[in-house]
């Protein structure tokens, strides 16, 4: 996997901008400080729904939601298709976690310096894990290789998130 740091706007550390998108596979809308203080968050703005690449790992994320529910994080799927495209996605694939819809492409800009890269294809997915105060821990901007396990980097990180909680850890370890 091959990050691609100039397409990505945020660095690690930084707080992740927040906004409010309508969701097709929950009610209202959804957004990342509806989340804060209580879960890690996984954004990934994905090409669309008719990215074979991007439903895969979707599709993977699904299979192992047990594992980021255990983590104490939740996954924002974020794409600029329509809603009712997106709400097909969701049921097609029983996405357990929130399928956004940024068809403007606003939100897309707050977190990509060139976000018309995914639109042409120049990469498939942009991921964002942040801890449970919106920080930035890790990006990656990559066109999704199948020999490349994206999805299980993702949960590492999550694992070395939860291990520098302090709130989740003694400072010191017993002896």
């Amino acid at each position: 996997m091959t990050a691609q740091t100039e397409v990505v706007k945020l660095r690690t550390g930084q707080l992740i901008p927040n906004f409010r998108l309508s969701a097709a596979n929950r009610d209202g809308q959804v957004g990342p400080w509806d989340y804060k203080q209580h879960q890690n968050l996984v954004l990934i703005f994905f090409r669309s729904a008719q990215c074979q690449k991007c439903k895969q790992l979707l599709r993977e994320i699904a299979e192992h939601y047990g594992d980021y529910e255990q983590k104490e994080a939740e996954v924002l799927a974020i794409s600029t298709d329509e809603l009712d495209r997106l709400r097909q996605l969701a049921q097609d694939l029983a996405l357990p976690f929130p399928v956004l819809s940024d068809s403007d492409g606003k939100v897309t800009a707050l977190y990509l310096k060139h976000p018309e890269q995914i639109a042409d294809k120049t990469v498939d997915v942009a991921i964002f894990v942040a801890d449970r105060w919106g920080a930035v821990f890790s990006t990656k901007s990559i066109k999704i290789d199948h020999d490349l396990p994206v999805e299980a980097e993702v949960r590492e990180w999550l694992e070395f998130i939860e291990l520098q909680c302090e709130e989740c850890f003694p400072s010191e370890w017993p002896l």
